[in-house]
């Protein structure tokens, strides 16, 4: 007989039957009303996202994270016994009083990478134990570039000419 180290049932899974229960959690409209329900979208400040939310240096005054269930992946990850899960997501924010109006809505992509081990509840039950993972076990890519690269200009002449407006800035009439 072979050695189960204690336990009765020793079990195989593959990653593509991994890949079928991730994206089976996956409810759509919004549905978190069960625990390992992945949302098709999380609301920014919301009850899964306490306010506040912060970009950088500025506050996020509202915004929407949607998670498409053809966006979900996962692979084994055997650097932290468990997996390396990947979230796709499109990304909606809305900045509180940015410094200019070119940068007060963002729309971007991203993937978040989450690395989380395998761990069992219960005795009979396999999850994947998000409960203390470190800072570095989640990584976010923007999948749809620099998103202040397109604001640049607009942002430039938007600072100068309120600068101008409140005298801040040094001009000469001709």
């Amino acid at each position: 007989m072979a050695d189960t180290h204690g336990y009765e049932v020793i079990a195989e899974i593959t990653e593509a039957a991994l890949k079928n229960l991730l994206k089976a959690a996956w409810k759509s409209g919004g549905d978190a009303s069960a625990e390992g329900v992945i949302p098709e979208k999380i609301d920014i400040p919301g009850p899964s996202v306490p306010a506040p939310v912060m970009l950088g240096p500025y506050s996020v005054k509202s915004g929407m994270v949607q998670i498409p269930q053809d966006q979900l992946d996962l692979t084994m990850d055997t650097g932290v016994n468990g997996l390396r899960i990947k979230l796709g997501t499109i990304i909606h924010i809305e900045i509180n009083n940015p410094p200019v109006d070119a940068a007060k809505l963002f729309d971007l992509t991203a993937d978040i990478f989450v690395r989380t081990p395998l761990g069992a509840r219960n005795n009979n039950e396999i999850i994947a134990d998000f409960t203390s993972l470190p800072a570095n076990a989640v990584t976010v890519n923007i999948t749809s570039g620099n998103p202040i690269t397109p604001i640049i200009n607009e942002s430039v002449e938007q600072f100068i000419h309120k600068k101008y407006q409140d005298n801040t800035t040094q001009h000469k009439e001709q």
